[in-house]
């Protein structure tokens, strides 16, 4: 994706595997076909996101990712209370539930 973006025009990105389905496969054949594709316009332009987007697909990225932490430390406070006997996370999550919470830190 750098290449395609410091590339000054319009990249079209293709999988040789797919533009020519033949049986031999070198790159001397894969580069003839994929330049006789690009003079007959056979494949469109790739799309490259701006960096706005590239931004917030970052962002949502970071977020499943620190979603994901919060239910595996959710769920690994709640094995630990459920082996003292302690059952809070029936009510709601250990992590989130400010309620629940509080009792949790109480305990600690």
């Amino acid at each position: 994706m750098l290449v395609c973006m410091a590339f000054d025009g319009n990249p079209t990105i293709i999988n040789p595997s797919i533009a020519g389905a033949t049986k031999r496969k070198t790159d001397v054949l894969d580069s003839r076909l994929l330049a006789l594709h690009d003079q007959l316009n056979i494949w469109r332009e790739t799309y490259i996101p701006d960096e706005n987007i590239k931004s917030l697909r970052v962002l949502i990225a970071q977020r499943v990712r620190y979603i994901h932490d919060s239910t595996s430390t959710d769920n690994r406070i709640n094995n630990i209370l459920t082996r003292f006997g302690f059952t809070l996370g029936q009510s709601g999550s250990v992590v989130k539930t400010s309620s629940i919470r509080v009792i949790v830190e109480n305990q600690i």
